[in-house]
């Protein structure tokens, strides 16, 4: 079975794509880290990387969708930023770690509130993307792609 038969998104290339991306995305959820401090003992980096994330997916998503219908699982730019960079910049096990501490630590209330309100607007911040990426990216209907 030669390289060729492999799907398009475990070829060494795509691996190498999703990596890079994985890095430059950990590089800035570190980044923003150091620029957001907690409040109240409550990791608010963790909500906002993961709204980003979130929104660039949404929106990266339906770009490609409306540049070329079914590319947008493969494309090179999916590997690199859809899944690289975003699963690098998103931590949803981390805020999944982050709500079970303010539970134990008997801060229920805010615990839901930081768990349901970080996935309810990470996904209407997905939703945000694929609306701004409509207004902007005209669907193709010849596999070319048009601008706005």
């Amino acid at each position: 079975m030669g390289s060729n038969s492999r799907p398009t998104n475990i070829r060494g290339g795509s691996v190498v794509l999703v990596f890079v991306g994985a890095m430059v995305g950990v590089a800035a959820r570190e980044g923003l880290k150091l620029a957001i401090p907690n409040r109240d003992g409550i990791p608010i980096v963790v909500p906002v990387a993961n709204i980003l994330s979130a929104f660039v997916f949404g929106y990266l998503f339906e770009a490609l969708a409306r540049k070329t219908p079914g590319i947008e699982n493969t494309s090179p730019w999916m590997q690199l930023i859809g899944i690289g960079f975003c699963g690098g910049l998103s931590t949803y096990s981390y805020l999944a770690t982050e709500t079970a501490v303010l539970l134990y630590d008997s801060r229920v209330g805010i615990g839901v509130m930081y768990a349901f309100g970080t996935i309810i607007v990470g996904a209407a911040s997905t939703f945000a993307g694929f609306l701004l990426a409509s207004r902007l990216h005209v669907r193709s209907t010849d596999g070319g792609g048009a601008e706005a």
